[in-house]
């Protein structure tokens, strides 16, 4: 039998973070050696981009939607949409691999130090210092048919608290994981990027919204140029032309 190989994988289900994938893809590659596979779970919504998001990934797989019909309670900006939040969930039927690095596209990372988190036999995440509970962000993860089955007989259920969506029910679902430490998502509004920062979050304001949506363009600091080094000119150059 073929031994499975470990991803690094994000998640799209709008165009609009695109930018974000593409400067996680070189972050990765810069900081890395390029040794990690690179794969993208998305929804029908990034179908057209096929050809961009290939020259920035190893994999794209496109998936199925995950409906929430239970979404009276959750307060995240995806209310409407919960799909948007709750397809993210398709990352645990990636079978493909051994072991998934899931890294939100709104992150880039620092430092050579994913084979620390490869090494995880469990479920692994930093707690989120707000919510109490993993922080879905980051999360090392061996994907399993079975348990994505079970993830979806019991999306619907109402034994959890969904305030935050798929966040919520990752908590309900795994209330034991192992916890990373903070370096490894270190998010915007919690914690300071430091030189032991190996994935910085950008939980909040994104850094490629236009100036006028965009509350990095009045605080400018070092998370803020690192993430234009990932998408600096020239890839700015080709997404213009690409989706002019």
């Amino acid at each position: 039998m073929t031994k499975k190989m470990n991803t690094v994988m994000t998640y799209l289900c709008t165009k609009s973070f695109i930018p974000g994938m593409v400067a996680l893809s070189n972050s990765i590659k810069n900081n890395t050696d390029g040794k990690y596979l690179f794969s993208v779970v998305a929804t029908e919504e990034l179908k057209p981009y096929e050809s961009y998001l290939n020259k920035y990934c190893d994999n794209i797989f496109f998936v199925e939607k995950i409906y929430s019909n239970r979404t009276t309670g959750i307060k995240d900006r995806y209310k409407d949409n919960s799909w948007m939040m709750f397809s993210k969930l398709n990352i645990f039927n990636q079978t493909n691999f051994n072991k998934v690095l899931y890294i939100d596209s709104d992150c880039i990372v620092l430092r050579n130090e994913i084979d620390t988190l490869f090494k995880n036999e469990n479920v692994s995440a930093v707690k989120d210092k707000g919510y109490g509970g993993l922080s879905a962000g980051v999360m090392l993860l061996m994907p399993d048919a079975k348990i994505f089955g079970k993830i979806l007989n019991q999306i619907d259920n109402s034994d959890y608290d969904n305030t935050y969506s798929d966040q919520s029910f990752l908590n309900y679902f795994f209330p034991e994981y192992n916890q990373l430490d903070n370096r490894f998502n270190t998010l915007e509004k919690k914690l300071p990027l430091d030189k032991q920062t190996v994935i910085f979050h950008f939980n909040g304001q994104k850094p490629w919204l236009p100036p006028d949506e965009n509350g990095w363009n009045k605080k400018k600091n070092r998370a803020y140029f690192l993430w234009h080094r990932y998408f600096g000119p020239i890839e700015k150059l080709k997404f213009r032309l690409y989706f002019r």
